[in-house]
């Protein structure tokens, strides 16, 4: 059986706040994880969401970057996402989110 969890952290970091995620984003995850997102969006000027240790996207993950990149763009603020690698990183490229969202490959890269 597959575990279908995953833990965020909130780290401030560089002038951005940083949403760290762990495990897998999928249908089951993304409502919980798409609120909290929302909610640190809230509350800062750049938000980048590190997918670096994310073992699995799905598109009801998808979807939670699109809502973000979207909610950013209309309340004026920086969104990207950092440090997609493997399995992430293609399904990350293949939905064609880097035309829509800045991706960087590490977060030391955000400025």
């Amino acid at each position: 059986m597959v575990d279908e969890t995953v833990a965020s952290e909130v780290i401030q970091e560089n002038g951005w706040t940083i949403f760290a995620l762990t495990g897998r984003l999928d249908r089951v995850t993304a409502p919980q994880i798409g609120e909290q997102a929302e909610s640190a969006l809230d509350s800062c000027a750049k938000l980048a969401l590190d997918v670096k240790h994310l073992s699995y996207l799905s598109s009801a993950g998808i979807r939670i970057l699109l809502r973000l990149a979207q909610k950013a763009k209309k309340e004026q603020k920086a969104f990207a996402v950092c440090g997609a690698e493997g399995f992430v990183k293609e399904v990350i490229e293949e939905s064609n989110m880097n035309a829509i969202v800045t991706i960087y490959g590490e977060r030391s890269e955000l400025g």
